[in-house]
């Protein structure tokens, strides 16, 4: 069966005699056994149950209290009482019921006519017919409650080791203790009150009924240090969180090209993905090359002055950056906002400003598949015309810096959940800017052709209409690896 398949993949532990014949019971609420600090020997940190302060051993040996009265063991109450509140409201004395020998279950009925309390549910729990339909999450649960019936049921309720909730000693000379241990002692507290040989009965319903609500706790505590985003399993053990690394949506892949085997043919081991995922995922390489296109030459001068072009005649000047432009282009860290506000769309084809001054200028005349990037309107030759100069924007900044580099740079595909060898592999980059391309081929500082294929920019982007390309494209032939359909 496969894991999407299976009902559960949890197991309850039984308490069983001999699992529990190697460990001392916790039997005292008290954590000194005298004013000098000394730990009790029978108590939630003691050295003789779970070894010395320091030791290896308080990592790993657990304890346990002797409650005295059976209880569900907390996932089993929660599976079980979700199936019906009522179920709840009975163990918890708040709801009349009686048993119906047809139905195989519990009725409600009013307080003449029916019962209520721990004692009088576990008469009959264990007959309850339970009735399944076509919901998937109440099976599963019925499965779970089917499958672990001969272990619901526990008077042992296991402690942690110590040194993962241990005692401290504050500056004002007070213990200090995680709360867990204040569950533990709420437990050892209730169970004083009942007598060794007790079982169930009316008499002892509410104890009962707090030993199993503190037992609870108990499990939500650690469950909470465990799971969701914040608990040790996914934040910290199970992260997928990786440096420079990104979260994608899977889309479907066309590699077909106008020319075969052309520059822009996407092969086997090749992923296309966004600029935005690019760039983020590469992220010191693109300050780096950042750098080396264009900024290194416009912060030359230094003295907090850059070399920008005035929007109004479009010519090369030095301008006085104020203190947030200076520190957001000239420093790793304003750099790396940069990239990361390609994020929001309706930045992205807009002017690069820095104090409402042009960072650089881009020549991309309609009738011919060229590009050159430049500083000065001077530079243009006065044969070409004008009208197909503009201010460089933020997508085409971040794609040209590496246009000829994206390729030489590897990735690692990762699909969770990883289900197989084929859910994780290398890849090298193809950066998409928009969903439709135009390959154009760099200009020189003469504005004539550069030859060879390394002078190609593969996807410059286009704007009648513009749709960005913001997902993960993998070659098909990777698909069923990833689980993708």
């Amino acid at each position: 069966m496969s894991a999407a398949k299976v009902p559960f993949n949890i197991s309850i532990m039984q308490l069983t005699k001999e699992r529990l014949q190697s460990l001392r019971p916790v039997t005292t609420m008290d954590y000194f056994v005298s004013a000098d600090g000394e730990l009790h020997p029978d108590g939630l940190f003691s050295p003789l149950i779970f070894g010395r302060q320091g030791d290896e051993a308080r990592f790993t040996r657990f304890s346990y209290i002797d409650i005295r009265l059976p209880v569900f063991h907390p996932l089993y109450y929660k599976r079980l009482t979700a199936l019906k509140a009522m179920y709840r409201g009975i163990m918890n004395g708040t709801v009349y019921a009686r048993w119906d020998p047809q139905l195989k279950d519990f009725v409600a009925a009013n307080e003449l006519e029916g019962r209520t309390g721990y004692s009088f549910f576990l008469e009959t729990w264990d007959q309850i017919v339970f009735q399944r339909n076509e919901s998937p999450a109440r099976n599963q649960r019925i499965d779970l409650i089917l499958k672990f019936k001969d272990r619901a049921l526990t008077s042992k309720v296991l402690v942690m080791p110590a040194a993962l909730r241990d005692i401290e000693i504050g500056d004002d000379g007070r213990a200090e203790v995680a709360e867990v241990n204040n569950f533990y002692r709420k437990l050892l507290a209730i169970a004083n009150t009942v007598p060794h040989d007790a079982r169930a009965s009316q008499t002892l319903d509410r104890p009962q009924q707090l030993l199993q609500q503190t037992f609870n706790d108990v499990y939500d505590y650690i469950e909470g240090l465990l799971a969701g985003k914040h608990g040790f399993l996914q934040s910290k053990w199970g992260r997928r969180h990786v440096f420079n690394g990104t979260r994608n949506v899977i889309t479907s892949c066309d590699i077909s090209r106008e020319v075969l085997g052309g520059p822009d043919q996407i092969h086997h081991n090749d992923t296309i993905l966004g600029l935005r995922q690019a760039s983020r995922g590469l992220m010191p390489l693109v300050i780096h090359h950042l750098r080396q296109f264009l900024l290194d030459d416009v912060f030359a001068v230094g003295n907090g002055h850059a070399q920008l072009i005035d929007p109004t005649t479009l010519e090369r000047t030095s301008v006085a950056l104020s203190p947030q432009a200076l520190d957001r282009w000239s420093s790793v860290e304003g750099l790396e906002k940069v990239i990361a506000s390609y994020g929001e769309t309706d930045m992205r084809d807009q002017p690069v400003l820095l104090d409402d001054y042009y960072l650089a200028l881009i020549y991309a005349p309609k009738d011919r598949l060229v590009f050159r990037v430049f500083t000065n309107i001077d530079e243009l030759p006065t044969q070409l015309d004008r009208a197909d100069v503009r201010p460089i924007n933020l997508m085409e900044l971040l794609y040209l810096c590496m246009y000829s580099r994206w390729r030489e740079y590897a990735v690692y595909v990762t699909r969770y959940p990883v289900t197989g060898p084929e859910s994780c592999y290398p890849s090298y980059v193809y950066v998409r800017t928009t969903m439709v391309g135009e390959i154009r081929r760099e200009l020189d500082a003469q504005f004539e052709e550069l030859p060879g294929d390394e002078h190609l920019a593969l996807e410059f982007p286009t704007y009648n209409p513009i749709a960005y390309m913001d997902s993960m494209v993998p070659h098909p032939s990777r698909l069923a690896g990833l689980g993708g359909d």
